[in-house]
């Protein structure tokens, strides 16, 4: 049987050695684009999907996956340059490893990422030594919030009209121009709940005492559109952390309909600042379904707060949660 080719979402995040360079130093095999024809800096899943994948080519062994990643966006990164990455190695334990990324275009410095790498084959045996000795479960805490209702009750995501993913850029402030002739590839499938004119949408919007909203959540699933050619955990993470990225600053848009009307463009700025991730679970496959609730925590002179949570919707565990920080300024204003 012929071997899968790689899934798009692999050939993006993929980095390899640079030549005639200290090992730690990587750079992308392929070329990165920006989010749409508009934009002038390169999409910041590249840089954040490329951090996590050197970081873990430089692990002491392959069972080091990463779990955790802080990265501070410096300037905005040329989609037709090339990005060198260069990794630090500040920390090696028996259970956890610590790298710095630092992406730079020649003098310029796009971003610097702390990584945490743990060790999950070392912790499994103990899990299962502990638990042939006692014959009872490993005494720590295993919990995690669980899906959300609007999501858990899809039992097939696949039936959820494609189409809807137009209403919700249209909703982000794109005209259906930028979407029809300015937009990449995504390398993801989304199915969005519809929420426009329904309950969902109502479950999902909190109003503030002003009027203006104070929360909002969109629910959908997500997965590769196409089959990844590795089982690794590491390159399902790297995957992932491209994912974490994608549409996240569009959020704000969505729950401020009053002030940025559907399709019209009136964005003017729209950066991420910082971007936290934690990952939970090193046996997550993002080439199968996974429910995404992605929320707006706070807003304020341009400035905007987001949150997203993913699961694996088979088995309900929860496997990744992010935090972006990023500035989103309308046409018109003075910020």
């Amino acid at each position: 049987m012929p071997s899968l080719p790689p899934a798009p979402v692999e050939v993006l995040t993929a980095v390899v050695p640079v030549a005639d360079a200290s090992p730690d130093v990587f750079t992308n095999s392929n070329p990165t684009w920006t989010s749409s024809a508009e934009a002038r800096a390169l999409f910041g899943g590249f840089l954040i999907s490329h951090a996590v994948a050197a970081a873990q080519a430089t692990s002491p062994n392959p069972s080091y996956t990463a779990h955790s990643l802080q990265l501070v966006f410096l300037r905005p990164g040329d989609p037709n340059r090339r990005i060198t990455y260069r990794v630090e190695r500040v920390a090696d334990g028996r259970t956890f490893a610590t790298r710095v990324v630092r992406a730079s275009q020649g003098d310029s410095q796009l971003c610097i990422a702390t990584i945490g790498l743990k060790q999950q084959q070392q912790q499994q045996q103990q899990q299962q030594q502990q638990t042939e000795s006692t014959g009872s479960s490993p005494l720590a805490h295993q919990y995690g919030e669980a899906i959300p209702a609007g999501l858990a009750a899809v039992a097939k995501p696949d039936e959820i009209p494609a189409d809807f993913q137009n209403e919700v850029l249209l909703g982000m402030g794109l005209t259906q121009g930028q979407i029809d002739n300015g937009l990449p590839a995504d390398p993801f499938e989304w199915r969005h709940l519809p929420f426009a004119e329904s309950q969902e949408r109502a479950r999902t919007m909190t109003v503030a005492n002003g009027g203006g909203p104070s929360s909002f959540r969109l629910h959908s699933f997500v997965r590769s559109i196409a089959p990844l050619q590795s089982a690794h955990p590491r390159d399902h993470l790297t995957a992932l952390a491209f994912l974490t990225d994608e549409w996240l600053l569009g959020l704000p848009s969505l729950a401020n309909p009053s002030l940025v009307r559907k399709g019209s463009g009136n964005t003017r700025l729209q950066t991420s600042i910082n971007h936290s991730v934690l990952f939970h679970d090193p046996e997550v496959r993002v080439d199968e379904w996974m429910a995404v609730e992605r929320a707006t925590l706070w807003a304020h002179d341009g400035s905007v707060l987001l949150q997203s949570r993913i699961w694996d919707r088979k088995t309900g565990r929860m496997v990744l949660s992010c935090w972006q920080e990023g500035l989103v300024h309308l046409k018109g204003t003075k910020l």
